[in-house]
C-alpha cells in the first residue's frame, strides 16, 4: 500500500484570492509535464516518455511544505521545501530514479527546493519551467552531495492537433566520491554521469476531431533522447 498524494491546502488571503495558498504533505513534484499527471490518456501511449522515466524520475514524490496561486489568471506557480534525495541510489542506467525515498523511507540528508512557474497565455497553451535543487547524502562518505536541476516544457491543444516538447537537465556532484567502494562492498556507491540530460517532442492528431463524440483517436509520434553518464 503505498501514498502517491495527500495533503492539505489551506487559502491564505481573503476574498476567496487564489493568489496564494499553503500546502503540506506529500507532494508529486512540479517538474516536467507528467510528473503530476502521469495517468492514462493524460499522456499518450501506454509508457511514458523515456526522459519522463530517465531524468526526472516519475513518479516523484516527497513530503514537504510550501506555498502555490495563481495571481492573474492564467500564470500560475508552486514553491516547495521537500526531503531531498539518497545519492546511493543512483545509478547509470537509471539516472536518479533509484534515489528517490518516496517519504517511507525518507532520511534526513538535507532539505531540496524545487517549484514551478506555467504561463497559459491562450487556452490550449501552456509554457511551463521548474528548478530543482537538494542535498542528497551520503552520510558514510561524509559528503553531502548537490544536486541541481532545471526543466522546462510546452503543450498545445489546437483543432484536434496536440503538440507538446519537454527538456530536462540535471547535475550531480561528488560523483568522483560516489565512485569509492565502501569495506566489505563489491561494487561502487553509484556510478551516476555528473550531468544528465534528456529532451523529447511529440505530435499528435485527433483523427475523429470532428465528430461528435466525447471519444479522442490520437495517432502520435514521438521522438526521445537522453543520456545519463
Amino acid at each position: 500500500f503505498r501514498v502517491e498524494q495527500a495533503f492539505i491546502d489551506w487559502r491564505i488571503l481573503k476574498d476567496y484570492s487564489e493568489a496564494l495558498y499553503y500546502r503540506g504533505g506529500v507532494i508529486l513534484v512540479p517538474m516536467g509535464i507528467d510528473n503530476q499527471w502521469h495517468e492514462p490518456p493524460i499522456f499518450n501511449g501506454v509508457q511514458l516518455p523515456l526522459v519522463d522515466r530517465q531524468i526526472i524520475p516519475t513518479t516523484w514524490r516527497e513530503g514537504g511544505i510550501g506555498i502555490w496561486g495563481e495571481p492573474i489568471e492564467g500564470l500560475r506557480y508552486e514553491f516547495y521545501v521537500i526531503s531531498g534525495l539518497d545519492a546511493r541510489g543512483f545509478s547509470g542506467s537509471s539516472g536518479l530514479r533509484g534515489g528517490r525515498l518516496k517519504v517511507t523511507t525518507a532520511t534526513l540528508n538535507g532539505p531540496a527546493f524545487t517549484g514551478r512557474f506555467e504561463w497559459e497565455p491562450a487556452l490550449g497553451m501552456v509554457l511551463g519551467i521548474a528548478p530543482y535543487f537538494g542535498l542528497a547524502g551520503p552520510r558514510e562518505l561524509d559528503v553531502n552531495v548537490r544536486v541541481g536541476g532545471i526543466a522546462g516544457d510546452w503543450r498545445i491543444r489546437r483543432r484536434g492537433f496536440e503538440s507538446r516538447a519537454l527538456i530536462a537537465y540535471f547535475h550531480v556532484s561528488d560523483t568522483d566520491a560516489l565512485r569509492t567502494m565502501l569495506p566489505g562492498e563489491t561494487e561502487v556507491v553509484s556510478d551516476v554521469g555528473s550531468n544528465l540530460f534528456g529532451a523529447y517532442g511529440e505530435l499528435a492528431y485527433n483523427v475523429i476531431y470532428y465528430v461528435d463524440t466525447p471519444m479522442e483517436l490520437l495517432p502520435f509520434v514521438r521522438v526521445d533522447w537522453y543520456d545519463t553518464t
